[in-house]
């Protein structure tokens, strides 16, 4: 497979996320569970030097301990002070407002759940302060803002947890079907930015030990600066710090929950679903991540999620090579074409994660 080279044109528009090698998480299957987030229709990243990733042991994480260590909070903030105009679209366990500030006329979107335990409660209090403080140290890197936490009473058992969250334009589902109206296809250029911008946050998770596991268009947000981030760590994972010989980085294959969302899912969770939908699958997060994310550029690439349809239908290597070029062919180099393809590699010893094609991308090799 020819190699995917770097434009350096391209490179003046990235803004890579830094890596803070000061930062230790540990950690071993802790569960982020905060509910989707979803809309209805509406500095260089250092990670070739895989030497950074020795800084990190395989204790157990305690979000707690990390929080009150780094002494970062969000801020109680109280939903009287914003007037509701209109529901964005439900999670799985809450509805996303979009809101107004009464004082500035500033607009947010906020994210209402029914809590029914104060357990369930700390732990995502603790959950929305960690992600808050990796946007905080980290704002290049492309994370949906988190700004507030409000705690309601509804009785004697039950709570609102309400989250002031950053408003996108819409998701990026929605800007494919906007473009696929007026025939409006990406240019290569246009998809390789958005391409490296996800992936080097992607890859800085990883480093942390946080996978998705719910990569879709849903969940990426677009924004008035052609900017796009990752929201909705509703399905996300903190996995075990287990190091590589080749690379001394997070590369945990272990037993997990089927997560994610079926038309996304890598091949080995697409069968897993078909067969075990409630039970336990061995795969790597990070590698399944990169090909949920790779049919995510697909779609976008040719506008038509048929593809995707015809891509699943297959296990076949050879032939998903030849469905991909049949479609992008005409519109976009054969590099580019190359890249999804490393994305989209059915067997996923063969697969990137994204540390790996982050290097790939940046660099030139893997």
């Amino acid at each position: 497979m020819k190699k995917f080279q770097t434009n350096n044109l391209y490179k003046k528009y990235i803004k890579y996320p830094q890596i803070n090698n000061n930062i230790e998480i540990n950690d071993n299957n802790y569960n982020i569970n905060n509910s989707g987030y979803n809309y209805e229709n509406e500095n260089e990243f250092t990670n070739a030097n895989y030497d950074n990733y020795d800084n990190y042991d395989n204790n157990y994480f305690n979000v707690q301990n990390y929080m009150e260590n780094q002494q970062i909070n969000l801020f109680n903030f109280n939903s009287e002070n914003y007037s509701i105009i209109k529901v964005l679209g439900k999670g799985s366990n809450g509805k996303i407002y979009l809101v107004q500030d009464l004082q500035n006329q500033q607009t947010f979107a906020l994210k209402s759940m029914i809590i029914d335990n104060e357990i369930e409660l700390k732990q995502r209090e603790e959950e929305y302060n960690l992600i808050y403080k990796i946007t905080y140290e980290n704002p290049d890197l492309k994370i949906i803002n988190i700004y507030g936490l409000e705690v309601r009473k509804i009785d004697r058992y039950n709570m609102f947890l309400n989250v002031l969250m950053e408003k996108g334009e819409c998701d990026w589902e929605t800007e494919i079907l906007n473009r696929k109206k007026i025939k409006n296809y990406y240019t290569e250029q246009e998809l390789y930015i958005i391409l490296t911008n996800l992936v080097g946050t992607f890859a800085f998770l990883q480093q942390k030990g946080i996978s998705h596991r719910d990569v879709k268009p849903q969940n990426i947000l677009c924004f008035a600066n052609n900017e796009y981030k990752i929201c909705d760590f509703g399905e996300a994972k903190y996995q075990k710090n287990k190091k590589s010989k080749k690379y001394g980085k997070n590369t945990d294959i272990s037993n997990q929950t089927i997560r994610g969302t079926e038309m996304y899912m890598s091949p080995i969770l697409f069968k897993a679903v078909q067969c075990k939908p409630d039970g336990l699958t061995k795969y790597n997060s990070f590698k399944s991540d990169v090909f949920s994310l790779g049919l995510c550029f697909l779609h976008a690439s040719c506008l038509d999620s048929e593809i995707l349809l015809k891509v699943r239908e297959t296990m076949d290597m050879e032939k998903i090579g030849i469905i991909v070029n049949q479609y992008l062919g005409e519109r976009y180099s054969q590099e580019f074409i190359n890249l999804l393809l490393y994305m989209l590699q059915v067997d996923e010893n063969y697969r990137p994660d994204f540390i790996e094609l982050n290097s790939w991308i940046l660099y030139g090799n893997y």
